[in-house]
């Protein structure tokens, strides 16, 4: 490795202003809401995919490892630390154009540095009917970042790698590939409007894995119905919410409600709008892991009532009459398992006026508070607010501009993905209050259904990163949960960087020796992404 050479090249590619090596800088990257090794040599900010071919061509001429961010939002998986250490990190945040926008057809084809926020900036510019699917995280996350991750958003399309194609990708050699039917040219709609193309079908290849950089790909998108209708529940019994689910399952098998179908304890919801309450810490030191955690859970939920459980259905009507009896059926399909529900209605007048910044998402009142945060998420509308969960243990108030990265956040995900039946649901979540509450965290979990046969249960544990011992603590509860959950067959749909780097449920088997012989075949300088998914 000649660096030095190397750093020289990575200038004349890319220019002087975009390659940066202050120490101050580095150590921004290699920051993270866990503790890990990977250090960064330098940060090269390619403008477009001609430069990202340069960069990996560079890369393999001096043998130096490479691992690619789009906005390195990824908190709570890893950031924007590479899984490897000494590794210069391709930052893709300034190709951040949006080629092509198609109303009639619902699709954008964007760039790795598009945001939630840009796109949505975008698409209200054009005054457009196109809804985009949001997820949990950062206004300003890369798009692509996190279909490459297959993450999950909100709506009809929330399983987000179901609704995008036509990928632009860069080799870990440098070359160009195109996949389905954009290898026929850019300027061609069948491309962007069919997912498969004609023979093998490449784009998972590309998704979870180091066999290439995605520069382009097209997104679909949903439209503004004329009638929303959203069935809000509240659970405060754990045997009511098991038969629920079972309600669930059959009413998503029946075609009565679609997915996304979302739920969440009464911890995901108290830790995106409380913190922690430190104050009483020492008074309950005596007690037990549980009645600590009960003692915790009375103190936030004061004057908030939070019950359980909490969950929507969305329902899309083609007018109010066709909302109005869908919804009356799911009612009474659930209304025995649920202690409160709720209905709200929303035309499409109301829609478009919240679109357009017409209509008011400010209210005094519980119920309009909620109602404007259903409309919100369900039009699209991105915001911050869900990355405040990873304060919930800090000792300061929640900063306007928040970066947990930056603020010594504790976080960490875990995503199992379980069979869709109350039995599966409630092994799973035992396991995961259990251990989670030993380790004297709280167990902070969300239940998201996008298919008919299958649930994720995703879950996190919070901490501060600035008291001793505990980046210690919650790595081995961490461990611990996924070897538990492996054991019992939920596996996890997406990893963290500490789950590659630690090998905690790696396994050799002939799946994991075709990719590895993959990676060999087609990076075999093991330069892009060393690591990450697939071992070289």
């Amino acid at each position: 490795m000649n660096l030095p050479a190397a750093l020289a090249a990575f200038r004349q590619a890319v220019s002087d202003s975009y390659v940066e090596t202050d120490i101050d800088i580095l150590e921004q990257y290699e920051a993270g809401t866990y503790k890990h090794e990977g250090k960064v040599l330098a940060i090269v900010k390619p403008a477009n995919t001609a430069e990202v071919q340069r960069c990996m061509t560079i890369a393999n001429e001096f043998h130096i490892p490479v691992y690619p961010v789009s906005r390195g939002c990824n908190w709570g998986y890893g950031s924007k630390a590479p899984v490897k250490s000494a590794c210069v990190i391709i930052d893709l945040s300034r190709m951040d154009k949006i080629t092509h926008y198609n109303e009639a057809f619902g699709y954008v084809t964007i760039e790795p540095g598009v945001t939630l926020g840009g796109l949505y900036q975008f698409l209200r510019a054009k005054k457009s009917n196109l809804v985009l699917s949001t997820t949990g995280g950062s206004v300003d996350s890369s798009l692509i970042g996190n279909t490459m991750e297959r993450g999950i958003g909100t709506g009809l399309y929330a399983e987000r790698l179901g609704y995008v194609c036509g990928f632009e990708v860069v080799l870990p050699d440098g070359k160009v590939i195109k996949t389905g039917f954009e290898r026929y040219g850019d300027d061609n709609l069948t491309a962007k409007t069919f997912k498969w193309g004609v023979g093998p079908y490449l784009d998972g290849i590309f998704t979870q894995s180091n066999l290439g950089i995605v520069t382009s790909l097209t997104m679909w998108l949903t439209t503004v119905p004329e009638y929303f209708h959203f069935v809000h529940y509240e659970v405060d019994s754990a045997d009511k919410y098991y038969s629920l689910i079972d309600r669930l399952h059959e009413m998503v098998v029946s075609g009565l409600v679609r997915p996304t179908l979302t739920m969440y304890n009464n911890f995901r919801v108290l830790s995106t709008v409380r913190q922690f309450p430190a104050t009483h810490s020492a008074e309950w030191a005596h007690l037990s892991s549980n009645e600590r955690t009960q003692k915790i859970l009375q103190y936030a939920n004061e004057g908030m009532n939070v019950k359980l459980w909490t969950g929507e259905i969305c329902i899309r009507g083609v007018n109010r009459e066709h909302a109005v009896v869908q919804s009356n059926a799911v009612k009474d399909k659930i209304a025995a398992y649920t202690d409160s529900l709720s209905v709200y209605e929303v035309g499409k007048e109301e829609m478009l006026q919240r679109l357009n910044g017409n209509g008011s998402a400010d209210s005094d009142s519980l119920q309009d508070a909620l109602k404007n945060y259903l409309i919100g998420k369900y039009l699209g509308i991105p915001d911050n607010v869900p990355v405040s969960q990873s304060y919930w243990r800090k000792d300061f108030q929640v900063p306007a501009n928040m970066n947990p990265d930056k603020d010594k956040c504790g976080m960490i995900w875990m995503c199992p993905t379980v069979p869709f039946d109350g039995a599966n649901v409630k092994k799973a979540i035992d396991m995961i209050e259990a251990i989670i509450i030993k380790y004297g965290f709280e167990p902070a979990i969300s239940m998201q259904c996008t298919s008919e046969r299958s649930v994720h249960l995703i879950a996190s544990i919070a901490w501060d990163r600035q008291v001793a011992g505990e980046d210690e603590k919650a790595e081995q509860c961490y461990d611990e949960l996924h070897i538990a959950l492996h054991e019992q067959g939920y596996y996890f749909y997406r990893e963290t960087t500490h789950a590659m780097a630690s090998q905690i449920v790696d396994q050799d088997n002939t799946l994991d020796d075709f990719l590895k012989g993959l990676k060999r075949a087609v990076d075999p300088n093991n330069v892009l992404a060393p690591g990450r998914y697939i071992k070289g």
